[in-house]
C-alpha cells in the first residue's frame, strides 16, 4: 500500500484601495514588513492493518524474521472484530470443511458463509470461505476474504496457505512464495508442513499454486520456525 501526501494551495489575498472625498491625495502608508509564514504540517499518515500485512510479506521476501513475529504479533493486537456464536459456527464451518474437501466448492462457500455469519472472528472459516472461492473461479474476491480473516489471526500458517493459493490464481507468484514461507515459518508442526508441500500434486488441487510450491521448495526448506 501507498502512503499519500497531501499538499496544501497558498492563495494569496487581493489588495484594496479607497478613495475619498478630499481632491488632495491621499497620503501613502508606511509599508508593511512582510513575515514569512511557514506552512501548515501535513497530517501524519496513519498505517492500516491491511499495510502492516504487506509490510509483513516484504519481511519474509527479504529474508529479515527476526522482524516477522513482532509484525505479526502487532497486526493480532490491531484486530477489532467482535465474536459472536462461536460454537455454531465452529460447528457449520466444520461442515462446511467437509463439503469442500468433497470437492464441491460453491455450496462449501455458501456454508462458510452462514459460519462467518454465525461469529466473524471464525478465522478458519474465513479461510475456508477464501479458498472455496478461489475454487469456484472467483480469486479477487476470495482475496479481500482472506485479508480479512488474515487481519484477525495473522498467525496461523492455514490462513498463509489459503493465502498463497489466492495470489497464485491472480497471477501475484511474489507475495504466493512470501505467504507458503509464512505458512511454513507458523506451522504447528513445521516438518509436516514441508512434507504436505513436498507432496503438492496430491494435496494441493490448484495447478497454479503446485507449480509455485515446485519451483520454491529449496527456499521454503530453509524458512526457519516460530
Amino acid at each position: 500500500m501507498i502512503l499519500i501526501g497531501l499538499a496544501l494551495a497558498v492563495i494569496g489575498a487581493a489588495a484594496f484601495m479607497f478613495m475619498g472625498n478630499s481632491t488632495a491625495p491621499a497620503p501613502t502608508p508606511a509599508p508593511v514588513p512582510v513575515r514569512a509564514v511557514k506552512p501548515a504540517p501535513a497530517p501524519e499518515a496513519t498505517t492500516t492493518a491491511k499495510d502492516e500485512l504487506n509490510q509483513l510479506l516484504g519481511l519474509v521476501r527479504d529474508g529479515r524474521w527476526k522482524e516477522v513475529s513482532p509484525k505479526v504479533q502487532l497486526i493480532k493486537s490491531m484486530s477489532q472484530v467482535s465474536p459472536g456464536n462461536s460454537k455454531a459456527s465452529a460447528e457449520a464451518s466444520a461442515a462446511a470443511d467437509q463439503t469442500l474437501k468433497a470437492g464441491n466448492a460453491q455450496e462449501a462457500a455458501s456454508q462458510f458463509e452462514k459460519a462467518v455469519a454465525l461469529d466473524a472472528a471464525n478465522a478458519e472459516a474465513r479461510f475456508g470461505l477464501g479458498t472455496s472461492l478461489v475454487r469456484s473461479g472467483k480469486a479477487s474476491v476470495a482475496t479481500a476474504v482472506l485479508i480479512d480473516g488474515l487481519l484477525i489471526a495473522p498467525d496461523r500458517g492455514a490462513g498463509w496457505l489459503a493465502a498463497a493459493e489466492a495470489f497464485a490464481e491472480n497471477g501475484k507468484d511474489e507475495a504466493a512464495v512470501s505467504a507458503l514461507k509464512l505458512a511454513v515459518h507458523l506451522a504447528k508442526n513445521r516438518e509436516g508442513a514441508l512434507k504436505f508441500l513436498g507432496a503438492a500434486n496430491d494435496n494441493i488441487p490448484n495447478a497454479k499454486l503446485r507449480k509455485i510450491i515446485e519451483t520454491a521448495m529449496p527456499s521454503l526448506s530453509g524458512v526457519p520456525g516460530k
